[in-house]
């Protein structure tokens, strides 16, 4: 038998996307944290997958008493052939205590100073004629 080491998956660019987003409305204290959502107005996806981002989606956001915010964005692309996919992208995001505050206020940090990990996908679809 051979030890044989994983193989990195390959990766390659698909889409850039960029949001224009409202105010984010604030829900308070939950029992796993702070949440809030921030409604996603628009945007646009640039690249292979390219369209425009919809209005009606939001993300979803609970910052953990340990100072991890869990994200959760769900909205709709129309792709350049008309067709509108839902994307939902699921995410962590971490910094020094005062990073997240000035975030939570609005402002601005550099990206270098806060830890983020998104995984992009797109909502699962029944298949025709089963939902």
């Amino acid at each position: 038998m051979t030890d044989a080491s994983p193989t990195a998956p390959a990766l390659r660019h698909v889409t850039s996307i960029r949001v224009e987003v409202d105010e984010p409305i604030d829900l308070g204290s939950g029992p796993d944290g702070w949440r809030r959502i921030v409604p996603i107005r628009s945007g646009t996806a640039t690249g292979e997958l390219s369209g425009r981002v919809l209005g009606g989606g939001a993300d979803f956001q609970v910052l953990r008493p340990d100072g991890v915010t869990d994200l959760q964005a769900r909205y709709p692309i129309q792709v350049d052939d008309d067709t509108v996919i839902e994307v939902v992208n699921t995410a962590i995001r971490a910094g020094a205590p005062e990073d997240i505050d000035r975030l939570m206020r609005g402002e601005t940090v550099d990206p270098d100073r806060i830890y983020f990990r998104c995984v992009p996908g797109c909502a699962p679809r029944a298949a025709p004629g089963t939902g």
